[in-house]
């Protein structure tokens, strides 16, 4: 069977789906801990509120809201960042192989982008693999947040 993974941008029906993943301290594990309620109300806004090169898209599997992918300003002067979060009761499906496949189709095709960054802690072997079979490559090791992190650069290829 395939794997039918679905993304559209966020709204704010999609508040429960925030809650969950910035408060969940395994998907958190490696993203600085959990969020308390007063931040996750000010950056669900943040999110809905967003113009420009920002964007949100969640994640659907059948009729579940699974994760919550941000393609956005990096830490790296001029560049945007793929970052993802997804319900622990998903992992390990090829859900998020999906899901970030999917959204690097949209980045290219309707944002345009050219290339992307992800970062992700050293640590977090999962993401790293992850981040690897998608055709990232790993450019420069950093620490911040008080961790090492890799950076991870995906160049769209030019049709």
């Amino acid at each position: 069977m395939d794997k039918q993974c679905h993304i559209r941008t966020l709204n704010q029906h999609d508040y429960e789906l925030v809650v969950n993943l910035w408060r969940d301290p395994q998907v958190r594990q490696h993203l600085g801990g959990i969020v308390d309620s007063d931040r996750v109300i000010q950056l669900f806004k943040e999110m809905l509120s967003a113009n420009g090169k920002q964007r949100y898209l969640v994640v659907s599997f059948e009729s579940a809201k699974i994760g919550l992918v941000s393609i956005d300003d990096s830490r790296e002067p001029g560049e945007m960042e793929l970052s993802y979060q997804f319900l622990s009761a998903f992992w390990g499906r090829g859900l998020a192989y999906q899901a970030l496949k999917d959204c690097l189709v949209y980045a290219e095709q309707e944002m345009g982008l050219q290339r992307i960054l992800a970062e992700t802690q050293l640590k977090n072997m999962r993401s790293r693999k992850l981040l690897e079979k998608l055709g990232f490559v790993a450019i420069k090791q950093l620490e911040r947040f008080g961790e090492m992190q890799g950076v991870y650069e995906y160049l769209f290829s030019k049709r």
